[in-house]
């Protein structure tokens, strides 16, 4: 909210029309992709009382947690979250598949066809510690 308040009009118009430009810019590199795949997040799942340690804590945890979300929002990609492994301590990893603007289809496609080449999605993360 701090950060929204101190953002004149005329810089959030701004920033608006440099995003309108990088999609283009990214629309022409990727015109022969039909996918990318990224990690969801860039770090591992953390328990919850670390990033609630404060509130520099939870802001510096969210931008990290955020950003390859963040980046598909304002590229204005589609995409789909799928189970991709388990961090040495057995907490999920996410495999992102982001498509161009509405082609869901292709992220759907995409992510049928890693589902049936890996057992990912059939296995769970052991969970008795949190019992």
């Amino acid at each position: 909210m701090k950060n929204g308040r101190s953002l004149s009009a005329t810089d959030y118009f701004s920033v608006l029309r440099q995003w309108a430009t990088l999609r283009q810019r990214v629309k022409r590199t990727l015109v022969d992709v039909d996918t990318l795949l990224v990690p969801t997040t860039m770090i591992p799942p953390r328990p919850i009382a670390t990033i609630d340690a404060s509130l520099e804590s939870y802001a510096d945890h969210n931008q990290r947690y955020l950003r390859n979300t963040a980046l598909g929002n304002i590229l204005a990609l589609c995409s789909v979250v799928l189970p991709c492994g388990f961090t040495r301590d057995g907490l999920p990893i996410g495999l992102m598949i982001y498509a161009k603007s509405f082609d869901e289809k292709m992220a759907l496609r995409v992510a049928w066809a890693y589902e049936h080449a890996t057992e990912w999605h059939r296995r769970r993360a052991d969970l008795r510690w949190a019992r």
